[in-house]
């Protein structure tokens, strides 16, 4: 909404009757005491100041004085002007709560009301026909009003709007939900009084709602302890009385269709699976709560669930009682054996890796030398290291974490990292094992109200390392699908933050997660469409010098800059008046399947952010589509170049599977593993070429005149670059077949050659990017006769302004 601009003409006559000639006029124009303007004007000057943008309801302080020849000053009288109202300009700052069947608004006034507020308006309807119950108030101060007589479990529609004697404020509008009327009686209950063992059964009753049908109930469980310092709640909230830990989880969730009107029997802790919820079987002697829940799924797809207020208590007794004495007595005593057996093992497998690692030592002049080490040689090598300890992600996981002595794991000198990377076979095998690790709790990305938040099945955080948002209200779900993952070698308090690509019903959480997490840069790892499909929801601004809101969170587009393979962009957002800089780093050449056939490009764009980010202390935000394909290649690459940089160690494994703890599904397929090995390698080994304009002026130098002392170390130098070019090159190179087909073209993320419109589209010629721009050049062949019209015909249908020619003959011949 354009303001209205305010305008103020101030002119004055001369002063009659004068006793002398004047000599000049000041000027002064106050605001709220504060001198906003000054100046001194001649006899010959016109006599006129005009203020614009003025501040509407706003008293002005205007005083003229004249001054004659003889140094009298006429008197110094102020005048005040008021300027007029004008409508607010932004709107109100709505909240609102809902029960079963009112919604409570509370607002603020704008931030700029331009006058004085005199009215507020408040409406609710029912938002998907807007028709319907449609209440209506007119309020005269902002005092909190209600709006009730709506059906229990709706989408409602709220707005308000501030009223002065100029106009109307903006309307603001929320849209939520009233919450789920359940009756106490249909509550579920006890089957038995006295109940033994692991599980126990319950009867569900049928919920009766008012206007809508249940479409599941759900169950949790709560571990009761003596030393639990939980703090109790006035009321069942989501989860309730508890935080989802392993003492408190969704156990189960059952289809409304399997409960009719005489109830339905389940056994709680039958060790099935309902739902995707494991029923896992309780510990007898132990006391537990069961809450229960009803969920309604709306026609938006969002899952409303209402808690009932007590939950179900019960104390399961051990099945035997003295019996139980005798089977104890037989556990620990086999116990014991087991612990004399384990020690004996032990020692003679010492005893067996002594005699294999001095037959290792023999052969170790021929092939591989990492071929011939045992794991557990392997694992010393990685004591030996000295390396900063990686932080653990979950205590729970840590707890049954596999020791190293039981997987094949690596941690290796730098200097010994091209001998390692040819066995990859024994990378492969490293990578099976991951399946074998334990899962992390995910129960809170698997609650029924925020399963629409994941943009995959499956794909979760696990809770000790999710990410949450801070709410105003407990009713609103503090989950997001973002994960902390710690950078491993540098100072504890850095982290990144690994996410999915937002979709349309998160992109204000995801704002929300950047502000609150005080996020300075992003690492954007997609395209929005790929193949056709929507991989990433946009969240930011059309184009430059726009803006969008989120919520309430405000992003302007402020600049960018595009490079081959990737774009810098700057946002500045905005919220509750305070302004903070974001910078979004998007890389736009990722094959749409699999992983990049050349590395260079994404080494290129890690070093852009590295450089650019060093400094910044707050997390480091990183996505893809999943948030775990592609984030972990960066994040793991991040790591391990972090790992190698202080400590000349690296480990592989170990930087994956702890990532693992915090998000399961990071780094999905054995081709994203190995990428990690390759493209951690090949910035290593690349790294030292890379020279400063000074030091490529002394490197050209000292090539320049044979007799130069340093030419033969200089030449020696761009021998061994040049020849690690070769290498890569030849090591990535495509088979030139492959261009023609056409079904391959995009596998790079862009056409590898120019296509024409003749015959089968083929010319002898390549695209190649410059530093900034993809495609920039198309390198071909000096044309032959029987090729000149292909030649020309590629000029123009790809629109090539500047042709040059490096063959000084310029003959085409056959």
């Amino acid at each position: 909404m354009e303001r209205e601009r305010i305008m103020l003409k101030i002119t004055w006559e001369k002063p009659f009757p004068a006793c002398a000639s004047i000599s000049h006029y000041d000027l002064t124009i106050k605001l709220n005491e504060q001198q906003i303007f000054y100046k001194r004007y001649s006899v010959e000057e016109t006599r006129e100041k005009v203020l614009e943008d003025l501040d509407p309801h706003t008293k002005y302080t205007i005083i003229l004085i004249a001054v004659n020849n003889a140094f009298y000053q006429s008197s110094a009288e102020p005048r005040y002007i008021t300027t007029p109202e004008l409508a607010p300009y932004d709107s109100l700052s709505l909240s609102i709560d809902f029960d079963t069947n009112c919604a409570y608004l509370t607002i603020q006034d704008p931030t700029q009301p331009n006058g004085i507020i005199t009215k507020y308006q408040y409406t609710c309807y029912y938002a998907n026909t807007e028709e319907g119950n449609y209440q209506s108030i007119l309020a005269t101060d902002k005092q909190p009003v209600s709006l009730c007589e709506f059906r229990s479990a709706e989408k409602v529609k709220c707005s308000a709007k501030a009223i002065n004697s100029a106009g109307e404020s903006p309307v603001t509008s929320q849209t939520g939900y009233t919450k789920i009327a359940v009756t106490q009686r249909d509550k579920a209950e006890l089957k038995h009084s006295k109940n033994k063992g692991k599980s126990f059964r319950i009867t569900v009753h049928q919920a009766t709602l008012d206007n809508k049908k249940p479409d599941s109930y759900v169950f949790v469980v709560q571990k009761e302890t003596s030393t639990s310092k939980r703090k109790k709640r006035s009321s069942v909230q989501l989860p309730p009385e508890c935080d989802l830990d392993s003492d408190c989880y969704i156990t189960a969730e059952i289809d409304s269709s399997l409960v009719d009107s005489d109830g339905y029997d389940f056994r709680i802790g039958d060790g099935k699976t309902y739902q995707d919820y494991y029923n896992a079987p309780l510990e007898p002697n132990q006391d537990y709560k069961i809450y229960q829940a009803v969920t309604v799924q709306m026609e938006d797809g969002f899952v409303l669930i209402e808690y009932y207020e007590d939950p179900i208590t019960v104390h399961l007794n051990p099945i035997c009682a003295l019996g139980c004495i005798v089977a104890i007595a037989v556990t620990v005593f086999d116990l014991l054996v087991g612990v004399v057996l384990f020690v004996v093992l032990i020692k003679r497998r010492r005893r067996n890796f002594t005699n294999k690692t001095k037959q290792a030592s023999t052969s170790a002049n021929t092939g591989n030398a990492y071929q011939t080490l045992e794991l557990t040689e392997r694992s010393k090598q990685a004591n030996d290291a000295e390396y900063a300890t990686i932080p653990e992600c979950s205590s729970d996981t840590a707890k049954n974490k596999t020791s190293y002595e039981e997987v094949d794991m690596t941690s290796i000198p730098t200097n010994k990292l091209q001998d390692y990377m040819k066995d990859e076979a024994f990378i492969r095998k490293q990578f099976e094992s991951f399946g074998n690790l334990p899962q992390p709790v995910m129960s809170v990305a698997e609650l029924p109200s925020n399963k629409s938040k994941n943009r995959y099945r499956g794909v979760y955080s696990a809770n000790d390392s999710r990410v949450k948002l801070q709410r105003q209200t407990f009713e609103q779900s503090d989950y997001i699908n973002a994960t902390y993952i710690e950078k491993f070698f540098l100072k504890a308090t850095s982290l990144f933050i690994a996410t999915q690509g937002p979709m349309e019903n998160t992109v204000d959480d995801f704002w929300l997660m950047i502000w609150q997490q005080r996020v300075e840069a992003i690492v954007m790892v997609t395209n929005i469409i790929e193949r056709g499909k929507v991989k990433c929801e946009q969240y930011w601004p059309q184009s430059l010098t726009t803006e969008s809101s989120y919520d309430d969170i405000t992003v302007y587009y402020v600049s960018y800059e595009e490079w081959a393979d990737y774009m810098v962009r700057v946002f500045e957002v905005t919220k509750n008046g305070e302004k903070r800089r974001v910078r979004q780093y998007q890389y736009t050449a990722w094959p749409d399947h699999g992983v990049p056939d050349t590395m260079s490009p994404f080494i290129s764009f890690y070093k852009k952010i590295k450089t650019e980010t060093y400094r910044i202390d707050r997390p480091l935000l990183v996505h893809c589509s999943t948030g775990v394909g592609r984030t972990g290649i960066f994040i793991a690459m991040s790591n391990l170049l972090d790992q190698a940089h202080f400590h000349q160690h690296i480990d592989f494994y170990k930087c994956v599977t702890l990532m693992k703890e915090c998000r399961p599904h990071i780094i999905q397929t054995e081709e994203e593993y190995i990428f990690i090995h390759h493209v951690v390698n090949e910035t290593l080994t690349t790294s030292k070429y890379v020279c400063t304009p000074v030091e490529l002026d002394r490197k050209v130098a000292g090539l320049t005149p044979p007799d130069n002392t340093e030419y033969l170390s200089m030449a020696g130098e761009v021998v061994e670059e040049f020849q690690k070019i070769e290498e890569l090159v030849k090591k990535n190179m495509l088979d030139a077949d492959e261009g023609e087909v056409e079904g391959n073209m995009g596998t790079t993320g862009r056409s590898l050659r120019p296509l024409i419109s003749s015959g089968s589209g083929y010319i002898n010629a390549v695209f190649v990017n410059s530093y900034r721009k993809r495609n920039q050049f198309i390198a071909t062949q000096l044309p032959l006769v029987n090729a000149m019209t292909d030649f020309w015909r590629m000029i123009d249908e790809h629109g090539v302004s500047v042709i040059v020619q490096l063959d000084p003959s310029g003959v085409c011949t056959d």
